[in-house]
């Protein structure tokens, strides 16, 4: 039996104990006030994304305080899913009386009539207005749809250049991740992900070590050495540095970027996930992305939609789902770094619950949250240990190392 670690944003977050507050990659609440600070939410191509934040925070007009962006990413962009695909069956109908009675609508219908908004939207009267006339109706249901899955396919190049900055910037100093990536390579141990950045990889690198994506049907493999003598990286919601290529026609050559973009969510085409160099990632910024000679590149992640995931997008997840619980098979602790695993990450506690042997260890280094997720994790796991050791990572760290 083995050890296996699951890599959450804290791990990142805490990868070095001497970094400022203000160049540690931003946990879940914090993506937009991040992306208001750098100035990528105010950025014209992130219009239709940065006025459905303000719409969720009750922002009418401009932002005064950075706080007032600071939110549940995950709740916000599962709820404009939802809003989206409510609008996609409303376009469907005279009014919301007229929808099908299934569970799943009447739920959607809850959360329309129940969600604040501000006044000048004015979505919710007028698609309960039994009156609505159709070829209105028609015409504001069809723009809204748009917007909202715009804002939707905006997501995914925002997190992208979010955690490329950071990436960018993050220079390994025999800090956290580089003496786990030393440890992981000694006892021969795997590493889980639920990371978008490549800041463990380039730990893992600056130490001359290589690692071998996991699971990944293409094999992602980087480094000179044999794959027996690399570490085993499985990123569970994928990578900045992976991509599904499409071309100049099924996007539209020439168009602005976000019309370029706007199906991307929606979008279920599958293609051979690219793998890109890490260097060359963090030279090209989300606008390269699109335009691009050749076509353009979708980022290949699963973002944060609380509940609402969809792992099916991208035909690789499938496989590195699989090779996670196999491992997870073979595993008699598992070490959670910066993870919350919250009840809404239904895959993830299915993926433990279903894998892991009676009487193994899950231990958490979750900071102040440790206990709380302990309590929460034993009424959920009863067939398994929840111990917290360590509350931070460099705690964690010096406990391996007798330091």
């Amino acid at each position: 039996m083995s050890k296996c670690y699951l890599l959450g944003a804290g791990a990142s977050y805490g990868s070095r104990d001497s970094i400022p507050e203000g160049q540690r990659p931003p946990m879940g609440e914090y993506l937009f006030v991040d992306g208001w600070d750098s100035g990528l939410l105010r950025k014209e191509h992130f219009n239709p994304l940065f006025r459905e934040v303000k719409r969720y925070a009750g922002i009418d007009g401009q932002v005064i305080d950075e706080g007032e962006l600071e939110f549940n990413s995950e709740i916000f962009l599962k709820e404009l899913d939802e809003e989206f695909s409510l609008l996609q069956i409303a376009s469907q109908y005279q009014s919301l009386d007229d929808l099908d009675e299934s569970e799943e609508v009447k739920q959607l219908q809850e959360h329309l009539r129940n969600r604040p908004e501000i006044e000048d939207d004015g979505i919710y009267e007028r698609l309960e207005n039994d009156s609505f006339p159709e070829e209105v109706k028609s015409d504001y249901i069809s723009n809204l749809i748009q917007l909202k899955e715009m804002a939707l396919s905006l997501s995914y190049y925002y997190f992208y250049e979010i955690f490329r900055q950071y990436s960018k910037e993050y220079y390994p100093k025999r800090d956290n991740y580089t003496n786990l990536a030393n440890h992981v390579h000694t006892t021969n141990s795997t590493v889980l992900s639920l990371n978008y950045d490549i800041m463990f990889e380039k730990a893992i690198k600056s130490e001359n070590l290589d690692y071998v994506y996991k699971g990944h049907p293409y094999s992602f493999y980087v480094g000179p050495r044999h794959r027996s003598e690399s570490i085993s990286l499985i990123k569970l919601h994928g990578s900045i540095n992976w991509m599904n290529p499409f071309s100049m026609i099924e996007f539209g050559n020439g168009q602005p970027f976000h019309q370029r973009v706007k199906f991307i969510h929606s979008n279920s085409v599958q293609t051979k996930c690219e793998y890109i160099d890490n260097h060359e990632v963090e030279s090209m910024d989300y606008e390269q992305l699109v335009h691009r000679s050749g076509g353009i590149y979708e980022p290949a992640l699963i973002p944060p939609f609380e509940g609402r995931k969809d792992y099916e997008k991208v035909q690789a997840y499938d496989k590195i789902w699989s090779s996670a619980g196999h491992f997870l098979e073979n595993t008699d602790e598992l070490v959670v770094i910066g993870s919350r695993i919250s009840p809404q990450d239904s895959k993830l506690i299915e993926l433990i619950d279903t894998n892991m042997e009676k009487d193994s260890t899950i231990t958490l280094v979750c900071g102040s949250s440790s206990n709380e997720i302990q309590t929460r994790l034993s009424d959920r796991f009863d067939h398994l240990n929840i111990e917290t050791d360590c509350l931070r990572f460099g705690e964690y760290m010096d406990s391996l190392t007798g330091t």
